[in-house]
Formats: structure tokens, sequence, C-alpha cells
């Protein structure tokens, strides 16, 4: 069965204003470099002194790193979690 990565809303879609310093490693170094940040996923980003920092698995489970590069760079443009949703309270 393909795997897929979640794709961003398109207004998440579009360049960061800044540097972007990408790694491409192999899918376990990948995961432990996520880890140290505190993701437990197979790609992470962060932002620092102003620049993207994507980490990249070369041997992830999707094949497609451009997928994997739109969903992280699309976290640091909302700054946060778009792809879950905000739990809601009910109406007293």
């Amino acid at each position: 069965m393909p795997l897929f990565v979640l794709e961003p809303p398109v207004h998440y879609l579009h360049h960061y204003n800044g540097p972007v310093i990408e790694r491409v490693l192999p899918l376990s170094d990948a995961r432990k470099a996520c880890a140290g940040r505190g993701v437990h996923g197979d790609a992470c980003a962060w932002a620092s002194n102003g620049a993207c920092h994507l980490i990249i698995p070369s041997n992830g489970p999707v094949r497609n790193r451009g997928a994997y590069r739109r969903h992280e760079l699309a976290h640091l443009q909302r700054l946060g979690s778009w792809h879950r949703e905000p739990r809601r309270r009910a109406a007293d």
C-alpha cells in the first residue's frame, strides 16, 4: 500500500522568507535528529536565527522528498501544526 505525506493547505505553500538549510539523511538518522528536537517522525523542521532547518529522509517510506519538504515548510509558515485540528469545547 502506498504511503503519502499530508499536503498542506494552499495558503501555506510559498517560499520561506529566509535561508533554508536542508539536510537529507538516511531514515534512521533523520528520525534520531528529529527526536533530538522533540519530534517523533520521519522528517522535521524548525526555525533558528531566521533560518529554516529541514531534516528530510533519503530513504523514507514516502519516496517523494518534495512532499516532505512542502509539508515541513508549511509548519514553519504557520508556526504550528496545521494538520491537527484544535480541540473544540462544547458550548455550555
